[in-house]
């Protein structure tokens, strides 16, 4: 990808000249937008606690998740990043091509959901995620999409 293709692609998701995701809020303050994203998003965490986990464990359940959670706040919420990203928590799924994205995903929810077709508890079903999650080798779900 050529210098110029990937500020081209980066300069999508900021504000022009700063370190700040365009956001439905037009919040142009660091400190005020992470607030709005971490209550925003925390109230809506809460209501997924009544989702039904028999549906089908796949990257389009993830992107219908995280569009869920963010849609208020960003209007890329549930798409794939075009661009590499990270937070201080560290890594999203780092990959040369966006199509590489859903190969990958396609394999990790081909394994996750035969875990989980053998959980018989909820901490079974905790512990196979969250094996996932911070799995180092696995790259995980921290896909930022």
């Amino acid at each position: 990808m050529t210098e110029e293709l990937n500020k081209k692609l980066w300069d999508e998701y900021f504000y022009e000249n700063t370190e700040i995701l365009i956001n439905n809020f037009d919040c142009k303050d660091f400190k005020k937008l992470k607030k709005l994203e971490t209550t925003i998003s925390f109230e809506k965490l809460i209501d997924l606690q009544d989702i039904d986990y028999t549906d089908k464990f796949d990257k389009n359940y993830l992107k219908n998740i995280h569009k869920y959670l963010f849609e208020d706040i960003y209007p890329f919420a549930g798409e794939y990043r075009k661009v590499n990203m990270m937070k201080k928590r560290g890594n999203f799924l780092m990959m040369r091509d966006i199509n590489d994205i859903d190969i990958y995903l396609d394999e990790l929810f081909v394994r996750t959901n035969n875990e989980l077709s053998n959980c018989n508890s909820v901490f079974q079903f905790c512990e196979v995620l969250s094996k996932i999650y911070t799995s180092p080798s696995s790259k995980t779900l921290k896909i930022l999409l």
